[in-house]
This record gives C-alpha cells, sequence and structure tokens, in this order.
C-alpha cells in the first residue's frame, strides 16, 4: 500500500519531474493507497487528474468537490489539495502534471510570458473543476485522456507528439478560462496559515500539542484557528494532530517490529489505551485487529 510522503511543508517528496522532458502522464486507483486517500500536500507543477471510473471527494483551494466518472480537475501550482475515495466501488483516475515552463521551453519565452504566467501566477485560480456534462469541459478532458494515452504507450516520437497535443489542449483551456467569468475559485485566505499549522503538527507530533501552541503558529486565536483547520481540511487542528498520528502508526504497524504499547509512544499518544481507541474511530478496527488482518480499513482520515 502506498502513501504519498511529503517534507515538513507538506511538499511531495519523489516525484520531480525529469527537466530534458518535463511533463509526465500515468492512471492509478485509489485502492492502492492506504485508507483510500490522498494525504494533504502540493507540489510546484500544474496538474490535471482524470477520474475513469468511480466517484472521490476532493479538496483544492479551500473548496470541496464530489468528481465522478469522467470529471476532472486542474491544480495550480503550490496549491494544497487531498482527495479520498467515496463509497465502496473502486475509483481509477489518470495525471497529467508539467512543469508551468514546459510549452515555452523557459520562464523568459514569449509563450510562457504570455499564455502561461497570467494562469499560473494568478492566485485567484488555485484550481479548477472540469465537468463532463459541459460540452467545453468535456472535450477539453478527452483531450487530457488522449494525452495519458500517448505517454502511457510511449510509442516512438511519442515526446513530439505529447508537446503538440499540450500546446494544442492549453490554448483551448485558456479560451475556456476567458469564457467563463465564474471559473476561477477564490483562494481561500486561510489556507497558508493552515500550512503552518500542519508543517508544525508533523514535526513535533512525537510530543504532546496544545490547541494554544497551535494557534500561535497560525497567527490567530483559538476559535480563529479552529474555524480555519475546519474550513481548509474538515478537521480541527486537535483532530488534525490525532489523524496524523494514526497516519504514522500505519507505516510501524506494518513494519511489524513495534508493540503497541512503542507505537503510541513514538506517535504522540498518552497511552495504549487512547491509543487505541483513536485509531478505531478513524480506521474502524483496532489495531491489531489491523496487523492482524493486514487489510486497510476505509475509515475517515480525510
Amino acid at each position: 500500500m502506498r502513501q504519498i510522503e511529503t517534507d515538513q511543508n507538506f511538499r511531495e517528496l519523489n516525484q520531480s519531474l525529469d527537466q530534458r522532458f518535463p511533463v509526465w502522464a500515468s492512471s492509478d486507483s485509489f485502492l492502492k493507497y492506504f485508507n483510500r486517500y490522498f494525504q494533504c500536500h502540493w507540489h510546484p507543477e500544474i496538474e490535471f487528474s482524470i477520474i475513469t471510473e468511480g466517484e472521490c471527494i476532493y479538496e483544492a483551494g479551500g473548496r470541496v468537490y464530489e468528481l465522478k466518472e469522467g470529471d476532472g480537475i486542474f491544480l495550480n501550482q503550490n496549491t494544497l489539495h487531498m482527495a479520498q475515495m467515496k463509497g465502496k466501488k473502486e475509483c481509477r483516475f489518470s495525471v497529467v502534471r508539467a512543469e508551468p515552463f514546459f510549452l515555452g521551453g523557459s520562464t523568459d519565452s514569449l509563450v510562457y510570458r504570455k499564455f502561461m504566467e497570467p494562469v499560473i501566477n494568478n492566485t485567484e485560480i488555485p484550481c479548477i473543476p472540469l465537468y463532463s456534462n459541459t460540452a467545453g469541459q468535456r472535450e477539453l478532458i478527452g483531450q487530457l485522456e488522449e494525452m495519458v494515452r500517448i505517454y502511457e504507450t510511449k510509442l516512438e516520437g511519442y515526446e513530439m507528439e505529447m508537446a503538440g497535443r499540450f500546446f494544442l489542449f492549453w490554448n483551448g483551456f485558456i479560451r475556456y478560462l476567458g469564457k467563463e467569468q465564474n471559473g476561477a475559485v477564490s483562494m481561500n485566505k486561510d489556507t497558508e496559515r493552515v500550512r503552518r499549522g500542519i508543517a508544525y503538527i508533523q514535526k513535533h507530533y512525537k510530543r504532546k500539542i496544545t490547541l494554544k501552541e497551535i494557534a500561535e503558529i497560525c497567527q490567530s486565536c483559538q476559535s480563529e484557528c479552529c474555524r480555519m483547520f475546519r474550513n481548509v481540511v474538515k478537521e480541527s487542528p486537535i483532530e488534525y494532530v490525532n489523524t496524523y498520528r494514526i497516519r504514522r502508526s500505519l507505516i510501524l504497524i506494518e513494519q511489524g517490529t513495534y508493540s503497541m504499547t512503542e507505537i503510541a509512544q513514538e506517535t504522540g499518544f498518552s497511552g495504549s489505551s487512547y491509543f487505541t481507541e483513536v485509531f478505531k474511530q478513524k480506521m474502524g478496527c483496532t489495531p491489531s485487529r489491523y496487523k492482524g488482518s493486514k487489510k486497510i480499513y476505509q475509515g475517515s482520515l480525510m
């Protein structure tokens, strides 16, 4: 089972693109990830995701979207996002990711400055949902699907075809943005402060963390801090602390070398009984049962 690895600032690790050809595409399934979810993360590349089967709940730019088969979403660079499979039916998806300078070759090019920079540097566009029941958006999704096919097939000269397709797609995408006055999603001003709080939690989760500490890191009062966290990650700060601790405990349980008491201590819980209580709440089973079955239970670790 996989889990998206991030640094202390929630930047995704181990996904750097080849700078000689900085575009990448793949197909995947939520079933391959812990608890059928992607934890909160960001990356400097732009990304388009397409749901090819099933449904999921996507959170990005401070908004929540329910995406079904055929829908997609654009993620601007550095946008904090997470996603979770909806229901029990498998949710599959495809991704096209690229460095912002891919089309022009450099940040000094006319193409980059005229057609890429106005979008990627616009803080009012952290993400754009694309829905299959709208003709213009459905056409864009179809172009993305074709790029995924080209990249995965990798026939001779696929790099040239991929670049050409991306040029045509981006031209259509910015035309669509220009027509849709309400297409841009307003950036939630709380996101950056919550990101700082999350980074602090990730760094100090092994010891006791109070709401007062997190609020200070987020430069807010405690009630405001709770409001911001619920708006951005749909949990209170302390709920998020426990969620992150359980996520870390899954890694230790999978290793199979620690007792449950040791895992509770290593992940910041005050005792093994409280660890078990929270684990059952989040994962739907006890830590011992989880370890014995070697099965990922669908819980509420969003």
